[in-house]
Protein backbone atom coordinates (compact mmCIF):
# COMPACT_ATOMS: atom_id res chain seq x y z
CA UNK A 1 0.00 0.00 0.00
CA UNK A 2 2.90 2.19 0.34
CA UNK A 3 2.01 5.86 1.81
CA UNK A 4 -1.40 5.44 0.29
CA UNK A 5 -4.02 7.06 2.70
CA UNK A 6 -6.38 3.88 3.76
CA UNK A 7 -10.08 3.84 3.09
CA UNK A 8 -12.44 4.35 6.38
CA UNK A 9 -15.91 3.35 6.23
CA UNK A 10 -17.51 5.06 9.02
CA UNK A 11 -20.27 3.44 11.39
CA UNK A 12 -23.59 4.95 11.05
CA UNK A 13 -23.19 7.11 14.88
CA UNK A 14 -19.57 7.61 14.04
CA UNK A 15 -20.72 9.80 10.50
CA UNK A 16 -23.44 11.29 12.30
CA UNK A 17 -21.21 12.68 15.12
CA UNK A 18 -18.67 13.85 12.67
CA UNK A 19 -20.73 15.94 10.55
CA UNK A 20 -22.99 17.31 13.59
CA UNK A 21 -19.14 17.49 15.19
CA UNK A 22 -20.20 16.13 18.35
CA UNK A 23 -17.11 15.00 20.76
CA UNK A 24 -15.34 12.03 19.61
CA UNK A 25 -11.91 10.81 20.38
CA UNK A 26 -8.87 12.71 19.49
CA UNK A 27 -7.01 9.78 18.02
CA UNK A 28 -10.54 8.67 15.41
CA UNK A 29 -10.76 12.65 14.58
CA UNK A 30 -7.14 12.76 13.88
CA UNK A 31 -7.49 9.52 12.03
CA UNK A 32 -10.33 10.88 9.98
CA UNK A 33 -8.37 14.11 8.93
CA UNK A 34 -5.44 12.02 7.54
CA UNK A 35 -6.96 9.45 6.01
CA UNK A 36 -10.50 9.01 2.76
CA UNK A 37 -13.36 8.03 3.98
CA UNK A 38 -16.45 6.14 2.47
CA UNK A 39 -19.90 5.91 2.99
CA UNK A 40 -22.96 3.41 3.11
CA UNK A 41 -25.84 4.18 2.29
CA UNK A 42 -27.20 1.75 4.73
CA UNK A 43 -26.13 4.59 7.72
CA UNK A 44 -28.73 7.44 6.10
CA UNK A 45 -31.48 4.17 6.64
CA UNK A 46 -30.35 3.80 10.34
CA UNK A 47 -30.01 7.26 11.10
CA UNK A 48 -33.44 8.74 9.41
CA UNK A 49 -34.76 5.73 11.25
CA UNK A 50 -32.95 7.27 14.46
CA UNK A 51 -34.38 11.00 13.94
CA UNK A 52 -37.51 9.38 13.02
CA UNK A 53 -38.56 7.69 16.57
CA UNK A 54 -36.80 10.95 18.55
CA UNK A 55 -33.46 9.15 19.17
CA UNK A 56 -31.63 12.75 18.37
CA UNK A 57 -34.27 15.33 19.29
CA UNK A 58 -33.50 18.44 17.71
CA UNK A 59 -31.79 17.61 14.80
CA UNK A 60 -33.71 17.87 11.40
CA UNK A 61 -34.89 15.15 8.97
CA UNK A 62 -32.12 13.83 7.43
CA UNK A 63 -33.40 14.95 3.58
CA UNK A 64 -32.73 18.95 4.92
CA UNK A 65 -28.98 17.59 5.63
CA UNK A 66 -28.07 14.68 3.67
CA UNK A 67 -26.37 15.66 0.76
CA UNK A 68 -24.09 18.28 2.92
CA UNK A 69 -23.57 15.36 5.19
CA UNK A 70 -22.12 12.74 2.31
CA UNK A 71 -19.97 15.64 0.25
CA UNK A 72 -16.33 14.56 0.07
CA UNK A 73 -17.34 10.71 0.74
CA UNK A 74 -16.67 7.60 -1.55
CA UNK A 75 -20.35 6.45 -1.70
CA UNK A 76 -19.63 2.52 -0.74
CA UNK A 77 -22.06 0.73 -2.92
CA UNK A 78 -24.01 -2.12 -1.10
CA UNK A 79 -24.16 -5.09 -3.55
CA UNK A 80 -26.35 -8.24 -3.12
CA UNK A 81 -23.78 -9.78 -2.90
CA UNK A 82 -22.74 -7.94 0.46
CA UNK A 83 -26.35 -8.31 1.44
CA UNK A 84 -26.86 -11.68 1.09
CA UNK A 85 -23.07 -12.53 2.98
CA UNK A 86 -24.58 -9.86 5.63
CA UNK A 87 -27.62 -12.45 6.40
CA UNK A 88 -25.58 -15.71 5.96
CA UNK A 89 -23.16 -14.75 8.53
CA UNK A 90 -23.46 -16.75 11.69
CA UNK A 91 -21.51 -14.78 13.99
CA UNK A 92 -23.19 -13.55 16.86
CA UNK A 93 -23.86 -9.86 16.22
CA UNK A 94 -27.55 -9.27 15.36
CA UNK A 95 -28.06 -5.48 14.45
CA UNK A 96 -28.65 -5.54 10.28
CA UNK A 97 -27.57 -2.31 9.82
CA UNK A 98 -24.18 -3.31 11.56
CA UNK A 99 -23.63 -6.64 9.89
CA UNK A 100 -24.54 -4.62 6.22
CA UNK A 101 -21.49 -1.86 7.43
CA UNK A 102 -18.96 -4.99 8.28
CA UNK A 103 -19.75 -6.82 4.72
CA UNK A 104 -19.69 -3.75 2.66
CA UNK A 105 -16.04 -3.42 4.66
CA UNK A 106 -15.31 -6.61 3.99
CA UNK A 107 -15.73 -6.48 0.28
CA UNK A 108 -14.32 -3.77 -0.22
CA UNK A 109 -11.44 -4.06 1.85
CA UNK A 110 -11.78 -1.22 3.52
CA UNK A 111 -10.87 -0.17 7.08
CA UNK A 112 -13.91 -0.16 9.33
CA UNK A 113 -14.25 2.77 11.94
CA UNK A 114 -16.51 1.68 14.35
CA UNK A 115 -17.79 1.28 17.99
CA UNK A 116 -19.52 -1.37 18.04
CA UNK A 117 -18.60 -3.87 21.60
CA UNK A 118 -19.19 -6.87 19.69
CA UNK A 119 -17.92 -6.15 16.41
CA UNK A 120 -14.81 -5.88 17.75
CA UNK A 121 -13.84 -9.83 18.33
CA UNK A 122 -13.92 -9.83 14.98
CA UNK A 123 -10.88 -11.44 13.42
CA UNK A 124 -11.42 -11.19 9.45
CA UNK A 125 -12.14 -7.57 9.49
CA UNK A 126 -9.59 -4.54 9.54
CA UNK A 127 -11.34 -2.31 11.94
CA UNK A 128 -10.71 0.20 14.45
CA UNK A 129 -12.90 0.31 17.50
CA UNK A 130 -13.38 3.58 19.66
CA UNK A 131 -15.40 4.02 22.80
CA UNK A 132 -17.93 6.60 22.29
CA UNK A 133 -19.64 8.09 25.18
CA UNK A 134 -23.19 7.51 25.94
CA UNK A 135 -25.09 6.65 22.72
CA UNK A 136 -28.63 6.35 21.25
Amino acid sequence: MGDEPLMLLLDSNIWFKHYWRLPMPEQMQRRMETEELAFSPVSALEIATKIRKGHFPGIPPIEQWLAAAVDGYLIAPVTPEIAAAAGADKRGHQDPADRMLVHTALAHRFTFIHSGSMIRKRTDLQQAYFKLAAQN
